[in-house]
């Protein structure tokens, strides 16, 4: 499975936008199967994004449960918010280098939004 960060990023969003204290339970996603979607939310725990426990049966299924963003996953999706920045950054990727680490997405997210509010770098 290859990271998708299109779908990290609606992750994040869809947790974002759920009611304070909500736990989401099974998430879904126009776009994207369950496998997918499980793959990506242990992914997202793994690397501290959100708080979640994801269990994977040998049959296949997955049972998810998202209770919150962390602070550094608050942080991420606050630089990947804006769809003008997240594309201007995707592309840069594409682009130039095919992919990066988490970080460095960060980082060039960040250093798009001060480019886009004027202030310096």
């Amino acid at each position: 499975m290859k990271r998708d960060l299109d779908l990290v990023r609606a992750i994040l969003k869809d947790v974002e936008n759920a009611p304070a204290g909500k736990t989401i339970i099974q998430p879904t996603l126009e776009g994207y199967g369950d496998k997918d979607i499980g793959e990506h939310v242990w992914l997202l725990a793994d690397a501290g994004l959100i708080d979640a426990e994801v269990t994977r049966t040998m049959r296949g299924p997955y049972t998810i449960l998202i209770r919150r963003l962390t602070w550094r996953g608050h942080d991420f999706i606050d630089a990947a918010k804006n769809d003008s920045v997240w594309n201007q950054v995707k592309g840069k990727i594409l682009k130039h280098v095919g992919g990066v680490t988490f970080d460095v997405l960060l980082e060039l997210l960040k250093a798009e939004t001060r480019l886009k509010l004027g202030l310096p770098s």
